[in-house]
């Protein structure tokens, strides 16, 4: 990127093409570093208030004889409407900067942004609704099955969730937790006076991007409360991110301190139809 490129920070008229490619940069920082988004299935929608289609009843199979007719049964779709909430961050970048042509400092602050918005999208996806305007988060989910084990001395919690699940006709394919519960965790030993961990065995084998406990992929977190983990059916837990992902600047109201201010906002919302596609557990203290 040439020095010339840098002028949309200054000028008014802006550059469009490169103000893209930062706007690009930061979605794709957001969908990587959160957890939600890794973890869920992805919607894109153009509106703030979204439908979310529900399968309620599916056809039915009958036996039929033959020669007989086969009985006929209707798709009940039902949908969930989901009001997206704004994630937006404000920064400023000295203009001495831009017209050095200090590329890597912006590049810098966008990092900066996406960093934070991926930890306030985290903090709302594991919430339980309570922060001021956020998305309600699995928290704030009623009517989902609970383990509680006694003890931590083994995966059989994990083993139990994913049960329920399977009988409720889910797929228990993430499971969430802290990092500290991931440490816990890895002090549980493959035997009374062993010295090597279950749970090594478990994920030392697995590639950095994508790690697997208990045949679940693994999803680690500071914005899981410290000795819960929850377990979810992908297909079940839907994120909703906004089509229109802005990332605009203004040079005019930092005339003062002569800085060039950038602002990135975009919508987020999170949805679960089926309360029996998620299991929490709850490890003793």
């Amino acid at each position: 990127m040439a020095i010339a490129d840098l002028a949309f920070l200054t000028t008014d008229a802006g550059n469009e093409g490169v103000l893209n490619q930062f706007r690009t940069a930061l979605v794709e920082r957001v969908e990587k570093d959160a957890a939600a988004f890794r973890a869920g299935t992805l919607i894109t929608t153009g509106t703030y208030l979204a439908q979310v289609p529900v399968l309620r009843a599916g056809a039915t199979a009958n036996w039929t004889p033959e020669a007989n007719p086969i009985v006929t049964t209707a798709v009940d779709i039902d949908t969930v409407p989901v009001h997206l909430s704004k994630v937006a961050a404000l920064t400023a970048v000295s203009n001495e900067s831009i017209l050095s042509g200090a590329v890597d400092l912006v590049k810098v602050h966008t990092r900066s942004m996406a960093r934070d918005t991926a930890m306030k999208v985290d903090s709302a996806f594991y919430g339980d609704g309570t922060v001021a305007n956020a998305p309600d988060g699995l928290g704030s989910l009623t009517g989902i099955q609970e383990v509680e084990p006694t003890t931590v001395d083994s995966l059989d919690a994990l083993v139990m969730a994913a049960g329920l699940m399977e009988a409720a006709y889910f797929d228990a394919t993430h499971i969430h937790l802290h990092p500290l519960t991931l440490t816990r965790l890895r002090q549980v030993k493959e035997a009374t006076g062993s010295g090597k961990s279950l749970v090594d065995a478990d994920v030392s084998g697995s590639s950095a991007e994508v790690r697997r406990l208990a045949a679940m992929e693994l999803i680690v977190s500071p914005a899981v409360e410290p000795g819960v983990i929850w377990v979810t059916d992908r297909s079940q837990v839907f994120v909703l991110r906004s089509t229109d992902v802005r990332f605009d600047t203004d040079a005019s109201v930092g005339f003062r301190e002569d800085v060039t201010m950038i602002r990135s906002t975009m919508g987020v919302g999170f949805a679960v139809p089926n309360a029996d596609a998620v299991v929490k557990i709850t490890l003793p203290a």
